[in-house]
Order: structure tokens, then sequence, then C-alpha cells
């Protein structure tokens, strides 16, 4: 036979009620915490990654103009010679 449940007073209902409402609200805070801490590191690495990926994009740009630039010099060394 499962034991009979114990009994208390109003007052000591109550606290009980209100020290559970706390742990929950804890526990919900505890949570969101976690969750920002979470965001925060994705946030950070995706930081680091959209750093890494600029200076890959700043490199890819200026070896883009470099080779634009290589081809126009051949280009019009390609036209002396024909005048020539």
């Amino acid at each position: 036979m499962p034991p009979a449940p114990i009994r208390t007073c109003a007052k000591c209902a109550e606290k009980e009620a209100d020290n559970q409402a706390l742990l929950r609200e804890r526990s919900e805070k505890n949570e969101e915490i976690a969750g920002w801490e979470k965001r925060w590191k994705n946030d950070s690495v995706s930081m680091e990654n959209q750093q890494e990926l600029a200076s890959v994009r700043l490199r890819l740009r200026d070896a883009i103009k470099g080779k634009n630039k290589a081809i126009i010099e051949k280009n019009a060394l390609k036209e002396e010679k024909k005048e020539l």
C-alpha cells in the first residue's frame, strides 16, 4: 500500500508552492543563460569565419585585379606588335 500523503498546514503548503515556483524560475533563467552562451559562442565562431572569408575575398579581389592588369598589358603588347 502506498504511504498516506503527509498533511501540512496551509502556511507550509504555501511556502512549498513558493519554493517550487522559485525553482522553476531559476531553471528557466538557467536555460535562458545557457541559450545566450550558446548563441554567443556560435556568433564568435561566426565572426572568426566572417573575418577569414573577408581576408580571402580581399586576396581574391587583388589576384583578379592583378590578373586583369596582366591581361590588359598582354593585350596592349599584342596590339603594339600588330601595329609594327
